[in-house]
């Protein structure tokens, strides 16, 4: 997936987003006489931004999500993290943490520490993690 193809994909999420909260607020507007919040200024907001190419907008919190994506991607391949967040034991997952990330401190830049510890980094596997994430809360399917 090229970045193109990634924002178009955001893009998308980011309307059928938007649609579910306008249908949400109709609901919950029905009777009540202080309004929500525009969409603009809660959910939407982030996929917003990133959708609209606006990519400098907030980028320590956005590239931290996007190494925590592939973190948990690497994650997943060697321990059981759903089990493990399922059962309360969060042991294995402080471990792996500890042995792939914690060690290095401020020693190491953030692109160094997701190097050795995920291999090369791949921004698709964000862009995947965000929309498999939305469409699960919101019920979205087809993006």
């Amino acid at each position: 997936m090229n970045i193109n193809e990634a924002i178009q994909k955001l893009e998308i999420l980011q309307k059928k987003i938007y649609a579910y909260d306008a249908a949400q607020s109709a609901l919950f507007l029905d009777g009540v006489t202080v309004a929500p919040p525009e969409t603009s200024e809660g959910r939407g907001m982030a996929l917003g931004i990133l959708a609209g190419g606006s990519f400098g907008y907030f980028p320590s919190y956005a590239l931290g999500s996007a190494y925590g994506a592939q973190m948990l991607q690497n994650m997943e391949k060697e321990i059981d993290v759903w089990g493990a967040v399922s059962s309360g034991d969060l042991s294995m997952i402080s471990e792996w943490l500890r042995e792939n990330v914690h060690q290095y401190g401020s020693y190491l830049k953030p692109a160094e520490i997701i190097r050795k510890s995920c291999g090369t980094f791949d921004p698709t596997i964000y862009v995947d993690y965000l929309i498999n994430k939305y469409a699960d809360i919101y019920g979205i399917e087809n993006i």
